[in-house]
């Protein structure tokens, strides 16, 4: 979300991580792109407006979780370099998983391919 009282340029990917219900970082290969969520039309320049606002979206397969540590914490930046914060979820990604995330965009997530 943009606070500010001007536009603000954003082009590229969040830099996006995951930590089991210990803390501990998970073994997750993060990559640009689509998913059967959404699509990714490529990077280029979003302007948001004062108080808009860009998403990006995440999406991966089903894993099991039987046993597995599992996603308790998404820690996420505006892009790679940038602090990260964190936030609580419960997912059902593990260690090893694939997780794609498409660029920033305004609006609604694009369509699913």
């Amino acid at each position: 979300m943009n606070i500010s009282e001007e536009p603000c340029v954003v082009e590229g990917y969040p830099d996006i991580a995951f930590a089991d219900q210990n803390g501990h970082a998970l073994d997750v290969e993060v990559r640009p792109g689509s998913s059967f969520l959404a699509t990714d039309p490529g990077s280029a320049p979003v302007t948001v407006l004062p108080q808009g606002e860009a998403t990006a979206v995440i999406g991966w397969d089903a894993n099991a979780t039987d046993g597995a540590l599992v996603a308790r914490a998404l820690h996420a930046s505006l892009l790679p370099g940038y602090d990260r914060g964190s936030w609580p979820v419960e997912l059902d990604i593990v260690s090893g998983s694939e997780v794609a995330i498409t660029v920033w965009h305004l609006g609604a997530a694009p369509a699913a391919p």
